[in-house]
């Protein structure tokens, strides 16, 4: 199943297995909210999750005087990764946009997935540090537009 995503594929067959049997599959109906903006990721209900298909709504509320985030991601794309590192709250709401499928990867599980499988670990350093670069050069690109008024602010929210 883990195969088809470029997030996965750096990892060896025998890899992505040990994480499939790991990682619960939930099927959602649109509206299901995984995760609300502001609730705390606490160790008990961090997860993140893999999108396998289906859209996932992505908001954030705009701070007075600032931006908002509304995108829609899709299969292979992950969400609630933060909230593995620290018990922050969290920065968004994600919704099932349409009927979903995700992988879920509680933070117990990941902890003793990495404890244990050097490959996976080494791997997920990777995918957070590939996941965070690619939010950093989002919010940069919609920055940029806001600051030279290259698009509408609708673009940014």
């Amino acid at each position: 199943m883990l195969e088809q995503f470029k997030l996965f594929r750096g990892l060896s067959e025998s890899d992505r297995e040990i994480v499939e049997r790991v990682m619960v599959v939930e099927e959602r109906r649109p509206g299901h909210v995984f995760l609300r903006e502001g609730e705390r990721g606490t160790a008990g209900q961090a997860a993140l999750y893999v999108v396998i298909e289906g859209d996932i709504q992505v908001v954030s509320a705009a701070p007075p005087g600032g931006y908002g985030v509304d995108r829609l991601i899709g299969p292979g794309q992950i969400f609630g990764l933060v909230s593995l590192l620290d018990d922050a709250p969290r920065s968004a709401t994600c919704t099932a946009a349409t009927p979903v499928k995700v992988g879920k990867l509680t933070r117990a599980v990941m902890n003793s997935l990495l404890k244990t499988h050097a490959k996976v670990h080494v791997r997920f350093q990777r995918m957070v540090c590939s996941q965070l670069a690619q939010d950093l050069r989002a919010l940069d690109e919609r920055l940029r537009k806001a600051v030279t008024g290259e698009s509408a602010l609708d673009d940014i929210l």
